[in-house]
């Protein structure tokens, strides 16, 4: 049944490229759980073998990244006459 105003059943039909992101997100979801536990084993043995990057990437994944904090104190200057720029 073609989307009509008014329809609140069910709502405006999936468009093809939505259906084709949909299933590939499915094909790639099933691949990495199917292939998963070499890759982290792999990857520990990195870790263990003194890699930091493999170290960082799954302390990251396991525990979430550590937020990063900005400092926005604003530090004013002021210049006497005197003072020369350059």
């Amino acid at each position: 049944m073609p989307f009509q105003k008014g329809n609140k059943l069910g709502g405006r039909p999936k468009n093809k490229k939505t259906i084709e992101k949909e299933k590939a997100l499915e094909y790639i979801t099933e691949r990495v759980v199917k292939e998963l536990e070499p890759i982290v084993t792999k990857q520990i043995n990195q870790a263990k073998k003194g890699d930091n990057n493999a170290r960082t990437d799954l302390y990251n994944r396991a525990f979430g990244k550590p937020k990063e904090s900005v400092d926005l104190n604003i530090v004013e200057f002021t210049f006497d006459e005197d003072t020369k720029l350059g």
